[in-house]
């Protein structure tokens, strides 16, 4: 009836591209040298979801947050109790999140947005607060997958990206990108789904992984694959 006519009415859901590597040196750098401190931190939040491969609503509710180095081999770690993709009977598991630390900038962003987290006072749930323009302050609740959007393609807008650029990309960019990279470069098979990327879709029913050891492997690889990108060993827009 209505229902289904307003549904008719709705423009079909677009897929988000994944991000340039442009795009991410953008971002990258707007940790580091981004004019306010909310964006850096906002950014920050940004390079966690796209280096864990973690759902942006995902990654809002952590009981831990800690990064780590080894041999040039920098990570973000933290512990997600928010899977919205997890089973009935794995929901009080705690997710592992481990991302890459450094991407192409020339310093690494997370140790100075962790240090920056600590002066802002922010806590772990949530991870992310919303941001007041009126107040110039956090605010007690999360922030939401739309206000995160919006301050990705104002960063996206504020780095020399054009219009049409910004109407190709969003949150789920930040998930999916490093999969799309490593299945196209042959990192990684699509069996690997489930380490790779968080999100479960209708075609892929499998539950995310909950081993730390198998999610610090992928991330390793994934921290080679962008070695090879930044050495021009393989080819990336």
């Amino acid at each position: 009836g209505a229902a289904q006519a307003l549904c008719l009415q709705k423009k079909p859901l677009k897929q988000a591209y994944p991000l340039t590597v442009l795009m991410i040196v953008a971002l990258e750098n707007m940790t580091n040298l981004a004019p306010y401190d909310h964006w850096r931190i906002i950014a920050g939040h940004m390079m966690l979801c796209l280096g864990s491969r973690t759902r942006f609503r995902d990654s809002m509710r952590l009981v831990s947050l800690s990064a780590n180095s080894h041999n040039g081999f920098q990570i973000v770690e933290a512990e997600s109790m928010s899977c919205r993709a997890a089973k009935q009977d794995r929901q009080d598991k705690l997710l592992p999140l481990i991302g890459l630390g450094f991407f192409f900038a020339k310093t690494p962003w997370v140790e100075p947005w962790m240090d920056l987290r600590v002066k802002q006072g922010l806590g772990l749930d949530p991870a992310l607060p919303a941001w007041s323009e009126i107040s110039q302050s956090w605010l007690r609740r999360r922030m939401t997958t739309g206000e995160a959007q919006l301050f990705l393609k104002e960063f996206m807008a504020s780095s020399g990206f054009k219009e049409d650029e910004l109407e190709r990309i969003g949150c789920q960019s930040l998930e999916h990108t490093l999969p799309l990279w490593a299945f196209e470069g042959a990192y990684l098979s699509e069996q690997c789904n489930p380490l790779v990327s968080r999100h479960k879709s209708k075609e892929n029913q499998s539950d995310p992984m909950y081993s730390r050891g198998e999610t610090v492997r992928v991330t390793a690889i994934m921290h080679q694959m962008v070695r090879d990108v930044k050495n021009k060993q393989i080819g990336r827009a």
